[in-house]
């Protein structure tokens, strides 16, 4: 995998103690699905967060649609306890983007 600094963000935010933060853990998991396309990485600090939100998911939801990875985000998305729009929103965007909808 390419460098893109993600890592050295999340080894400041270890480093700094801003782990224990759900939206802290929710950036970065942005950031290594958007950014870096590392879905496994992304996936592993996401199920780390053992109280996702509806903002979490949504986040890690876009950042599987993003790059056309709609059959993960899909699963996400049948694994929310409570769908909002914002997440309604992602995925649609997602279906219309590759051609699912």
């Amino acid at each position: 995998m390419e460098f893109c600094g993600t890592e050295l963000a999340h080894t400041q935010v270890m480093r700094s103690g801003f782990e224990r933060y759900p939206f802290v853990w929710t950036a970065l998991f942005d950031l290594y699905s958007g950014f870096c396309f590392d879905f496994e990485i992304a996936r592993r600090l996401f199920d780390e967060l053992s109280k996702g939100n509806a903002v979490s998911r949504t986040t890690m939801i876009s950042g599987c649609a993003r790059p056309g990875k709609m059959s993960n985000a899909l699963l996400l998305f049948d694994e929310m306890p409570e769908r909002d729009v914002s997440s309604w929103g992602v995925v649609i965007a997602g279906c219309i983007q590759t051609g699912l909808f």
